[in-house]
């Protein structure tokens, strides 16, 4: 095993056992910085950044690197699960959907149909409810 490696190992290992220490570290490290993303961008490009915060996030919220992001992207023809538009018809990139209480990820989705199927999934029963209650007035 590389040293880097066992660095990443061992950063990690510590990170898990000492999380919220290492997030009150970050936070204090934002109070006493408020420059240190502009100083960022400054020094390294905005695109740069959001690529690092996008990466950060992925693996963070869903466990999932860039790599299998990209991966899926592909596999759905850079088009939204749902709708089927092309990604290049979006000014911001598709979002994670996932199962709230498995964690588990499902597809890649624009932000309008993400959007919708929250609203769908979280309101299902009530939302079946009221249509067959109005089913004729529908038809």
């Amino acid at each position: 095993m590389k040293s880097t490696e066992k660095q990443k190992k061992y950063f990690k290992e510590y990170y898990l056992k000492n999380r919220e220490k290492a997030l009150k570290k970050a936070k204090q490290y934002k109070i006493d910085n408020p420059n240190y993303i502009k100083e960022y961008c400054d020094k390294y490009g905005r695109d740069k950044y959001l690529e690092l915060r996008k990466k950060s996030n992925l693996k963070i919220k869903y466990n999932l690197s860039i790599e299998q992001y990209n991966e899926k992207l592909k596999q759905q023809n850079y088009c939204c699960d749902i709708c089927n538009r092309h990604m290049s018809e979006f000014k911001t990139s598709f979002h994670v959907d996932h199962n709230h209480k498995t964690k588990k990820v499902r597809s890649l989705l624009c932000a309008s149909c993400n959007t919708k199927l929250s609203v769908v999934e979280n309101r299902l029963e009530e939302m079946t409810k009221y249509l067959n209650k109005h089913r004729k007035d529908v038809n």
